[in-house]
């Protein structure tokens, strides 16, 4: 019912883009994605500005994926980072991309695209945290270590930084000897 309703509002310019991410949203949680991404396509070509463009193609990556289309979901990212000049909507896209990676155990990947992010929201200690995540499960533990440290400088009430595991190794890292003279 919901569906036909808002498909009337294709032919109005003014919400074109609107009813194109409803439709996506609809088709996407019913688990149609061959339907999600038609519709989050149209969308994106119809964004006003580059934080639709992000919104929408982070959408539209997800249904891409979750249809079996991984490399078309990250090439839309991909394509949508190369446009994207406010570092919010970067961000936005780059942990779109990490969530494809983590789905794909790629956790290298994983970090990398989580430290790009960081580059542009150095304080959050979450995304720090979540880079520190896919280093330690990468093997790279002192990189990880170094994440989970600063993690937990920047916010040591954060929920991420409290976990048991994570404060024990940093509290049990060896610390930088001082030199003797």
């Amino acid at each position: 019912d919901a569906i036909p309703r808002i498909k009337a509002f294709l032919t109005d310019t003014e919400v074109i883009y609107e009813a194109n991410m409803a439709l996506g949203f609809c088709y996407a949680n019913s688990d149609d994605f061959e339907n999600a991404t038609k519709f989050y396509s149209q969308a994106l070509e119809k964004a006003k500005d580059e934080e639709e463009r992000s919104v929408v193609a982070s959408h539209y990556s997800s249904s891409l994926y979750r249809n079996s289309k991984k490399e078309d979901a990250i090439k839309v990212l991909v394509d949508a980072l190369s446009t994207a000049t406010e570092d919010s909507n970067k961000v936005k896209l780059y942990e779109s991309l990490a969530d494809i990676y983590e789905k794909e155990n790629d956790h290298e990947n994983r970090a990398f695209v989580l430290d790009k992010a960081v580059e542009l929201k150095p304080n959050d200690a979450s995304l720090i945290f979540k880079v520190g995540y896919s280093y330690a499960e990468s093997d790279y533990d002192e990189l990880s270590l170094l994440h989970y440290k600063n993690a937990q400088d920047i916010n040591p009430n954060d929920e991420s930084v409290q976990n048991i595991p994570v404060k024990k190794a940093v509290n049990a890292a060896p610390t930088p000897s001082t030199p003797t003279t």
